[in-house]
């Protein structure tokens, strides 16, 4: 039986990019079907707080995962 999509981890990084700090977040997801894991890793503005760049990198990470069910 297919079960819903749920994150299962979320991992804050820095990235240097052109002289401004930005967070490198990967969230991981554990799909429906046993086995099957999806991972997306956003850069977002780094705003000194682990816990705001988790909200923001989980935001940016489920809009991209709904713009790739519309690749053709």
């Amino acid at each position: 039986m297919k079960s819903a999509a749920k994150i299962t981890s979320v991992d804050v990084g820095s990235v240097a990019a052109a002289g401004r700090e930005k967070r490198a977040v990967t969230v991981r997801a554990q799909m429906g079907q046993p086995h099957e894991t999806l991972r997306i890793t956003v850069v977002v503005p780094d705003e000194g707080d682990d816990t705001v760049a988790r909200e923001y990198g989980v935001a940016r990470a489920k809009d991209l995962a709904r713009e790739f069910g519309t690749l053709t």
